[in-house]
């Protein structure tokens, strides 16, 4: 079994909100201490954002392709909660500050 490690880039910006920036290929590690390196390698090299860092187990030759599209789903999924919660802090942020007028 390989391991694929795909990370995303998340981005925080002023005008345009949370938002995934792009799904980026990491590597491939036949055990999970390789794969948790080469994860922290791809932490390291993001710049301008944060990186999300999956590893998903790939148990056949042809599923290479199935891990990118579930990649791409967590990451939509996760995209998609990341911008329910800053809406609910700015909510509840504005909130706040009416109460203290």
């Amino acid at each position: 079994m390989a391991l694929v490690v795909l990370y995303a880039k998340a981005v925080d910006d002023k005008d345009d909100g949370i938002y995934i920036e792009g799904i980026y290929f990491g590597g491939v590690a036949s055990d999970i201490d390789r794969a948790n390196r080469i994860a922290n390698d791809c932490t390291n090299s993001v710049r301008g954002g944060t990186a999300i860092v999956r590893i998903i187990p790939v148990v056949a030759p042809n599923t290479m392709l199935d891990a990118f599209k579930e990649a791409k789903v967590r990451f939509d999924k996760l995209e998609k909660e990341m911008i329910e919660t800053e809406d609910i802090l700015q909510a509840n942020n504005g909130r706040a500050k009416r109460r203290r007028k």
